[in-house]
């Protein structure tokens, strides 16, 4: 059964983007190291070497020079038609023999024998195998030594041995997982909650040991190379379901957890892990720019995010996907080079974005303040104030509107169920708050940092009947008094899960002066947490972690913009 997964899995990948991604990955659990990929040439002639490397050949445990030329998709099976035709299997091989490959930053490398290899994801056909075999009689007189095809039966036996087999077929659990992860990847709900499972079982199951300096551990080269492995499998098929938020989520959830892994391990100071996991980022950050080129041209146009096939849950189902969409965006500007950035116009995208779709200043849960802050945020990083002060009267007024007209407040259970139930029955559920919000706290709050006045005075009477709050974050030493159970520091829940009894809210009362309410509020100096993960040069993965689990920021975030907090912000 396990070898029937691998096999179905691996025959479904094309060369371009999926083989040549995929493969390297099989190179690296065996210890090779690879000096080319094929995607540092694209465009350019690659003379029958897509990737090379150097290594123990497994055949006669000799060190060579290895040149594997990929053939996937319609070329994966050899037969009489790509064996002879322009860039077929016949002169991809004369090209890899008769030009050579040297590198002199490689002590040894250009003295080492070579070996060619073919790797198909398919089999060599019965009408060309005579001539096949006869070519390679010819051609590589040593036979093995100097010359293999590695085709589906070869790649399935390394990949059940090296990767899948070690971590992710380790027990029927995980083989029910993965199978359900690709038959129900066009089905959301389904395909995340058994990756999440998924992840969160390898991730149990490894066990770090003693790091020596001098050699890495192969088990936990094996465990991020499958880390990696379920990523890029989660983002192809997601990809042929047509659907790219599928594997945002569920790659952004794997690597949180890995981070999280890594701090629990405590092995966030060894360079190799920070290295392999730099890799996790590297394939989110792909994933993420696929994802944008896609969405980025619907989202700029009038209502772009606006479903017309969602009938009256769109009341709903657009500011709940305009709130979602908008701080992916902003963390994926944030992981932007500078140059990128300014290809990219990121204040006037973002404020072409607003402006066509109103869902993203329509909060309707009280944890859209996720949302609303990365948006006045990234303003205020950027120099637009003012943006960022229209943007902030608009969230108030939409609340106000809302509140009036559909007699709707953001949830303070953050169950879209409860606001359906509201709209669409015209019930309000006994799970339905009202009557309290971290959000609206957290506006007052940006009047006062924007020193805005005339719009505090104008407002505070509208919200006189609700509880206005923040949610300030146990430190350590509060979580082992009053949560001794949980055996975890801050840092580390934050990136494995939601924060709710990890801390505890904290009143805002709005005062009758504006300058009295102001003063107090850059008055409060909560506690500060170091993290390990900023020192780190990670800064950013901590808002990953809140947007993604809907953790709402700490309020030393907004205390401490345009220099409002003395103390300098998380």
């Amino acid at each position: 059964m396990k070898q029937i997964i691998v096999r179905e899995y691996l025959e479904s990948l094309k060369e371009d983007g999926e083989l040549d991604l995929i493969f390297p990955l099989l190179l690296e659990t065996l210890d090779f190291q690879i000096v080319t990929r094929a995607k540092e040439y694209k465009g350019h002639k690659q003379y029958g070497k897509d990737i090379i490397a150097y290594g123990t050949d497994p055949y006669d445990n000799i060190k060579k020079r290895f040149y594997f030329e990929l053939k996937g998709g319609r070329a994966r099976h050899i037969n009489a038609k790509n064996y002879a035709g322009d860039d077929g299997i016949r002169m991809s091989l004369v090209e890899a023999i008769d030009r050579d490959f040297s590198d002199n930053s490689i002590e040894g490398f250009n003295e080492l024998p070579i070996k060619i290899v073919i790797v198909h994801n398919g089999i060599l056909q019965p009408d060309v195998s005579e001539t096949f075999d006869g070519f390679i009689k010819k051609n590589f007189p040593n036979g093995e030594s100097h010359f293999a095809r590695w085709g589906i039966s070869t790649l399935t036996k390394l990949f059940s041995e090296y990767l899948f087999n070690e971590y992710l077929l380790t027990n029927e659990e995980n083989i029910r997982l993965f199978k359900r992860m690709l038959v129900f990847m066009d089905v959301p709900e389904n395909s995340q909650r058994d990756f999440y499972i998924l992840v969160n079982n390898l991730i149990s199951n490894t066990k770090v040991g003693k790091l020596n300096k001098n050699n890495f551990p192969v088990h936990l080269t094996r465990f991020f190379e499958t880390l990696k492995l379920i990523g890029l499998i989660t983002h192809q098929y997601s990809k042929e379901a047509n659907n790219l938020e599928i594997s945002k989520n569920c790659v952004t959830f794997l690597v949180l957890q890995t981070w999280y892994w890594i701090l629990s391990k405590k092995i966030e100071s060894d360079n190799r892990i920070i290295s392999k996991f730099k890799e996790l980022m590297h394939l989110h950050k792909v994933i993420l720019d696929e994802y944008f080129a896609k969405m980025l041209p619907i989202a700029i146009s009038e209502y772009g995010l606006y479903s017309e096939s969602g009938g009256r849950y769109e009341q709903i189902g657009f500011p709940i996907r305009c709130m979602d969409f908008v701080k992916y965006l902003i963390y994926w500007f944030s992981s932007m080079t500078e140059e990128e950035k300014q290809e990219s116009n990121s204040v006037e995208t973002l404020t072409t974005i607003i402006n066509n779709n109103d869902g993203c200043y329509r909060p309707l849960l009280d944890n859209h303040s996720i949302s609303v802050f990365l948006i006045i945020q990234f303003y205020i990083e950027n120099g637009d104030t003012k943006n960022a002060r229209v943007y902030l009267i608009k969230v108030f007024d939409q609340i106000l509107l809302n509140q009036k007209y559909s007699k709707i407040f953001p949830d303070g259970n953050n169950n879209p169920e409860s606001l359906i139930r509201l709209i669409i029955k015209g019930e309000k559920s006994i799970y339905y708050e009202d009557t309290g919000s971290m959000l609206v706290g957290m506006l007052f709050e940006f009047l006062a940092l924007f020193d805005m006045k005339e719009e505090y005075d104008a407002l505070k009477g509208k919200f006189a009947d609700i509880e206005l709050s923040t949610y300030i974050p146990f430190t350590d030493k509060m979580l082992t008094q009053y949560l001794p159970e949980l055996k975890e520091s801050h840092e580390e829940t934050l990136f494995k899960r939601e924060m709710y009894r990890e801390g505890f809210q904290s009143e805002i009362r709005l005062e009758a002066e504006f300058e009295s309410f102001k003063h107090k509020t850059f008055k409060k100096d909560e506690y500060s947490i170091s993290y390990k993960t900023k020192k780190l040069g990670f800064g950013k993965l901590i808002d990953l972690a809140h947007i993604h689990y809907n953790t709402p920021f700490f309020p030393k975030k907004w205390r401490g913009l345009m220099g409002g907090n003395p103390t300098k912000a998380l």
